[in-house]
């Protein structure tokens, strides 16, 4: 996880939804010199798990998400339930849209789902 909030509410959030567990890391703007939209943090969470930028999918719901995925080479998201709207992220040209979580989780499911060769279909 990379946000744009410092570390401490970085961690704070997804501990307090119970749902710290499901990630490996959670990187804070803090954390870096260059905080989104720059890809400095999805490029320090790629090292760190050592996760090629082809393997990995920004979900995010601001255009500063979608740059950074964009700086970093990664595949993108736009949640349309978050802070700007569909139009808004268009403008940053995301890879896919999602109007819910369970729509988030059927495209990681399927069409962002690594082949065998690690490369998405």
């Amino acid at each position: 996880m990379a946000t744009s909030k410092f570390h401490a509410g970085a961690e704070a959030l997804p501990r307090a939804a119970g749902l710290r567990e499901r990630f490996a890391l959670v990187v804070g703007a803090d954390e870096v010199a260059r905080p989104k939209p720059h890809p400095d943090s999805g490029e320090l969470v790629l090292r760190t798990l050592r996760v090629t930028a082809r393997d990995a999918v920004v979900v995010g719901d601001t255009v500063h998400d979608i740059h950074m995925a964009h700086g970093a080479g990664m595949r993108s998201i736009a949640v349309t339930y978050g802070v700007q709207s569909r139009d808004e992220l268009a403008a940053a040209a995301p890879t896919g849209f999602a109007g819910s979580f369970g729509e988030v989780v059927a495209q990681l499911t399927t069409a962002f789902r690594p082949t065998p060769e690690g490369v998405a279909r």
